[in-house]
C-alpha cells in the first residue's frame, strides 16, 4: 500500500504578512486518519506531526502533536518555505512530505504625513492640507485614519488627504496618520506639529524719508519675520471707487499700483516720461491755506514760463501760462490726485490731503459771550451783599460796646 501524503496550508492570515503578526499552518492527512500500514492498524491520535523549513529532509523545526503550527510575532527572517509530515508507531512509520507552502513576510508599511504648504508658521484662516502617504505599501487601495494629539478624530478616510479650510487657534496640535487595509495597519507616522497663529500686521515704511521731485521712492513692506513664503500686493488710496477693495469706512479705495504682486517685500515708485513733475504740499493741508501747485521741467532754463493744463482725478480743471495754480482757499473737495501736462509731457500724480478746520461756529461764540456776561453780574451783586453784611455787623459790634461802657 502506497504511503499517504501530506497537505500544508496557511489558515490564518491569508495573504502578505507584517513583523509583530501572527500565522498558523495546518498540516491536513484527514484521508488516512485510521491508517492501516502492513499488519499495523494506528488511530487517528496517535499522530505527529513534522514541520521543516527550506528544506523537506532537513531536521524539522518543531514537532506538534495537533494538526496546527503557530509561528507568533513573526520577523522578515521566517519568510520562506515550509513542509509537513505526519507520523507514528515505533518504529516511525512517516506519510510522505507535503508540497510546500510560500510564507511572505515583508517590513511594515510606513505612513509619512506630509503638511501642505509646507511653512513652519500657519496663521489664522488660512487654509492647510495634510497628506498621508504610504511608503512602501505596494498599491494604493488604502483607506486612512487621522489623529490630533494622539485622539482619532477621522477613523474612516478614503482619501490620502485631510484639508482644514479655514485654520483657526483651536487646530494647533500634534497630527498622525495611519493606512489602513482590510486588517492591515501601516505604522503610525511620525507627528506633525500645527502651529497656527493669528495674522500678522505688516508694516509699511519708506525711503527716503524727505523726497525732491524727480527721487526714486522705496517701499518696504515687512511682516513677520520668523515666516516665509510671503507674496506681497502693492496699492494706493483713491475717492472711492466703486468695484476696488476699500477701506472699512468706505473712505477710500485701494488701486493696485503696476505690477501689484511681487515676491520681494520692496517695491520701487519710479517717475514717469522723467521731463515733467507737479510740485505739490507733502504733508496734509488746513482747510482755508492758501496752495500752490507748481509744473517744473527738467528744461525750465529754456522754457521760463512755461504753460501747463492741471487736472483733479483726471479732470481738466485749469489752464495756466505760469505753469503755477493756487486754490487761495482750499477746502476738503479740493482733496484728490493732482497733475499737470505741457508740450513736455505729463507728470504723475500727486496725492493732496485735506484736513478740515477746528473753527468754532458763530453760535457756539455768542454762548460763551452770554455766558461771561452773566458771570460777572452775579459775582457784582454777591459783592455788593457781602459789603452790606459786613458794614451791618460792624454796627452791631459798636452799639453793644457803648452800652456797656456808660
Amino acid at each position: 500500500m502506497a504511503l499517504p501524503i501530506a497537505s500544508v496550508k496557511i489558515v490564518t492570515p491569508q495573504g502578505l504578512l507584517y513583523p509583530g503578526e501572527t500565522v498558523t499552518l495546518q498540516c491536513d492527512i484527514s484521508d488516512y486518519t485510521d491508517w492501516t500500514y502492513g499488519w499495523f492498524r494506528y488511530k487517528s491520535s496517535e499522530w505527529k506531526f513534522y514541520w521543516y523549513r527550506h528544506r523537506p529532509d532537513s531536521t524539522p523545526v518543531t514537532t506538534t502533536s495537533g494538526y496546527s503550527y503557530t509561528l507568533s510575532w513573526v520577523n522578515v527572517s521566517d519568510g520562506g518555505q515550509y513542509w509537513c509530515r505526519a507520523g507514528r508507531g515505533d518504529p516511525v512509520y512517516y506519510t510522505l512530505y507535503s508540497d510546500p507552502v510560500q510564507i511572505n513576510i515583508t517590513e511594515r508599511p510606513v505612513a509619512v504625513l506630509i503638511l501642505q504648504p509646507n511653512w513652519t508658521q500657519i496663521f489664522i484662516r488660512e487654509t492647510v492640507t495634510m497628506r498621508c502617504d504610504i511608503q512602501g505599501g505596494g498599491d494604493t487601495d488604502w483607506d486612512y485614519r487621522w489623529y490630533k494629539n494622539s485622539q482619532l478624530f477621522s477613523p474612516f478616510n478614503t482619501k490620502p488627504e485631510y484639508r482644514i479650510s479655514p485654520v483657526y487657534r483651536s487646530n494647533s496640535g500634534s497630527y498622525t496618520c495611519e493606512g489602513v487595509k482590510g486588517n492591515k495597519l501601516s505604522n503610525i507616522s511620525d507627528a506633525v506639529q500645527l502651529t497656527v497663529s493669528d495674522q500678522p500686521q505688516p508694516a509699511l515704511s519708506i525711503s527716503p524719508q524727505w523726497r525732491n521731485p524727480g527721487d526714486l521712492v522705496s517701499l518696504s513692506c515687512e511682516v513677520d519675520k520668523t515666516s516665509t513664503g510671503w507674496r506681497f500686493f502693492w496699492y494706493r488710496t483713491v475717492p472711492y471707487r466703486a468695484g476696488l477693495p476699500s477701506l472699512s469706512d468706505k473712505s477710500y479705495s485701494l488701486q493696485p499700483l503696476s505690477d501689484n504682486v511681487t515676491s520681494e517685500d520692496s517695491y520701487t515708485l519710479i517717475p514717469a516720461a522723467g521731463d515733467v513733475i507737479l510740485e505739490s504740499p507733502v504733508h496734509p493741508v488746513t482747510e482755508g491755506d492758501s496752495v500752490t501747485l507748481t509744473c517744473t521741467f527738467r528744461y525750465q532754463e529754456t522754457n521760463p514760463n512755461p504753460k501747463a493744463d492741471f487736472y483733479k482725478d483726471g479732470v481738466l480743471i485749469k489752464n495756466e501760462t505760469t505753469g503755477e495754480m493756487t486754490i487761495p482757499t482750499v477746502s476738503k473737495s479740493d482733496e484728490g490726485f493732482y497733475k499737470c501736462k505741457s508740450g513736455q509731457g505729463e507728470s504723475p500724480e500727486s496725492w493732496v490731503t485735506v484736513r478740515v478746520s477746528p473753527v468754532v461756529s458763530p453760535g457756539s461764540s455768542t454762548s460763551v459771550l452770554v455766558g461771561v456776561v452773566v458771570g460777572l453780574v452775579v459775582a457784582g451783586v454777591l459783592l455788593v451783599i457781602l459789603l452790606v453784611l459786613l458794614w451791618r455787623y460792624q454796627n452791631s459790634k459798636g452799639y453793644c460796646f457803648n452800652r456797656i461802657f456808660w
